[in-house]
């Protein structure tokens, strides 16, 4: 055991922080720390805690060194999180480069806010609402994100480290990028935003600085800290009444403060960041942010083609539908968008109907007539000055860097900064504008009348598990049957933390009409695998489907667990990185006892071995046909 230096108010506010015991446990703890001091026995918190078998011997003395460390001075880490060195720094903080001692030292970005703003509400609001907005993106165009969480009072999350070029700053190095590569990265852009957009996510900063080009060519989309949830009807204006958004690229919906928009403003400012990529400056200029968002909302834009000679019809019309200024004629969403830009890459016209000029913020081309400014509604006009008192206080206030007026110099953003993170929220049950269908089983479940075996609660909206794992014939992994059938293709997703114990979190799933399970941590933390192939459990080095190497289930951090399952095989996802597959057509699995939803066929299941888990979202995105609701 480690010395017992740090205090116990500092081991007690770290443990409950991390979700490594609850409160109750705590207070139990300190009753009986203070009845053994009353006879003359002085014994610190933790090991009272692993005296009542709330925590073991190796999670105290973890959480001893990484106090002491911190009183020795330096940030040295976070979290499991063993900082390297300095990446760069944004307006939100310090990003470095960490290796996670839990995974087997694998590299990530890790953002820490800067301390002086740990105090400031507004600065820590957004950097957890990057959190929350987030959580779940597992896409190969957004950038993954690995865990979020409050060390020593230093706010953190850890991220996917993805060596590349942020937007800007290639616009900057080599100016305006040619048609066909500016049609890939703006298609690839669409695809990560239909996704956060299925899961009614809108981003509402789309730019050049907020999307990196990683070694490979892939766009990725960073920083969420303006995003917000799809519904409710707030205003996009702050408390103060700030429009948020950057000018050069903001929707007019946005820049007015409209209530209930929606993911085609993202679509508009994807749709400025396109015309950028094309002619390497901003749609609109302006001697202030002001005056270049009055040029959002009343202006017609230049045509590209005036600069690009060779750049096709098809590609201005769908940049045409992309800045159209009301909502009702741009791309309804996202994928629609991707098909008609693979359609002009591939030399064909988009499908539809174009819109007309005058419904866009595009301009005519050479010698067209510019509707006269004194003929705009007068609601314009109001707004404008609305606008511009509003930015003009914000852009103008003291400290403020203003942005050039013409074709900005774009400043190089740190590749890492200001990007998303997966932890706990409150995913919405339902998904709109989206081909798949999403169905939120966690609002679904009843852990009365869903329990097969251990005792399931609800917790602040959550389903949590108990201790239950028994070897015994019909009993089995604590495990809860979801009222659910699902199509023949589909997505099953968590989003789960494991409080304790050193064994499995598990998804049961169907394919090919029969049951399977996925299992996580099993073995005393070492397996992640399909079980069972050919009667062999995950811990048998002949199971193919065995993870190597094996991810890890950290005790009180937040993971993502995605199976992907289709007709002929299923993907098992962790964190965002693929870890496992089955074999062609599932050939060879077979339905483990311990996991078996006694009277419930082809229903999907969670399970927890020995390992009391939170489950914070459990849903499904429906591929191929429909799924059957039994409630």
């Amino acid at each position: 055991m480690t010395d017992h230096i740090a205090n116990d108010d500092e081991f007690a506010r770290y443990v409950k922080q991390v979700a490594m015991v609850t409160p109750e446990q705590v207070e139990a703890a300190e009753h009986e720390r203070q009845r053994q001091l009353a006879s003359g026995v002085t014994l610190p918190l933790g090991e009272v805690l692993v005296r009542q078998g709330a925590i073991t011997t190796v999670q105290r003395d973890g959480v001893e060194k990484r106090l002491v460390a911190k009183q020795a001075g330096g940030l040295q880490q976070l979290g499991s999180y063993r900082i390297v060195r300095k990446l760069g720094e944004g307006g939100m903080g310090a990003v470095y480069l960490a290796e996670d001692t839990a995974a087997n030292l694998r590299q990530v970005a890790l953002k820490v806010l800067p301390k002086k703003h740990a105090q400031d509400a507004e600065f820590v609001s957004r950097f957890k609402r990057e959190a929350r907005s987030a959580i779940g993106l597992t896409h190969p165009n957004i950038v993954a994100a690995h865990a979020v969480g409050e060390d020593f009072g230093v706010h953190w999350y850890a991220m996917e480290f993805c060596p590349g070029e942020a937007l800007d700053a290639k616009l900057k190095r080599g100016g305006a990028l040619p048609w066909r590569e500016a049609v890939t990265i703006t298609a690839q852009v669409a695809a990560g935003l239909a996704h956060a957009h299925a899961h009614q996510i809108i981003h509402r900063d789309i730019k050049p600085a907020n999307i990196v080009l990683a070694a490979n060519g892939t766009a990725k989309i960073l920083d969420f800290g303006l995003a917000k949830q799809l519904g409710g009807g707030q205003s996009l204006m702050t408390q103060t009444g700030v429009v948020m958004g950057t000018p050069h690229y903001i929707a007019p919906e946005q820049a007015r403060g409209d209530k209930d928009i929606d993911g085609r403003a993202d679509l508009y400012a994807l749709g400025a960041t396109f015309y950028h990529l094309l002619t390497g400056h901003t749609p609109f200029s302006g001697s202030n942010p002001a005056a270049v968002i009055m040029r959002h909302l009343n202006d017609e834009l230049p045509d590209p083609r005036d600069e690009i000679a060779d750049l096709p019809d098809g590609v201005v019309e769908v940049l045409r539908r992309m800045m159209a200024k009301k909502t009702q004629n741009r791309y309804r969403d996202g994928e629609t968008l991707i098909a008609d830009l693979e359609l002009v890459a591939a030399g064909h016209p988009p499908a539809g109907t174009a819109i007309d000029p005058s419904l866009s913020s595009l301009a005519r081309r050479r010698g067209a007539v510019v509707r006269d400014a004194d003929h705009r509604p007068a609601y314009v006009i109001s707004v404008v000055v609305m606008v511009a008192l509003v930015l003009g206080w914000w852009f103008l206030r003291p400290g403020h860097q203003m942005p050039p007026p013409v074709n900005p110099a774009l400043t190089s953003t740190p590749v890492f900064a200001e990007v998303p993170s997966v932890v706990a929220a409150d995913v919405p049950s339902t998904v709109a504008a989206s081909p798949a269908r999403t169905v939120n089983l966690l609002a679904l479940a009843d852990p009365t009348r869903d329990a097969v075996f251990g005792a399931w609660q609800r917790v602040e909206g959550a389903l949590l598990s108990d201790a239950s794992g028994d070897w015994q014939p019909g009993r089995g992994a604590a495990r809860l049957a979801l009222p659910y059938q699902p199509p023949l293709e589909y997505d099953f997703r968590i989003v789960f933390t494991k409080r304790s114990g050193q064994q499995c979190v598990s998804q049961i799933f169907v394919a090919n009409n029969q049951t399977f399970a996925w299992v996580m941590g099993g073995w005393n933390n070492t397996v992640f695998s399909f079980e069972n192939f050919k009667g062999m459990h995950g811990n048998e080095p002949e199971n193919p489907t065995r993870a190597a190497p094996s991810p890890v289930l950290r005790i009180g951090m937040r993971h993502t667990s995605v199976l992907q399952v289709r007709r002929h095989g299923t993907t098992a996802w962790f964190d965002g990185a693929v870890v496992s597959r089955t074999p062609a057509d599932h050939t060879g699995l077979t339905s483990p006892v311990v996991y078996d939803l006694t009277g419930r066929p082809r229903t999907l299941g969670i399970a927890s071995w020995q390992a009391p888990t939170l489950f914070q979202v459990i849903e499904v995105v429906e591929i191929s046909g429909q799924g059957t609701s039994l409630r």
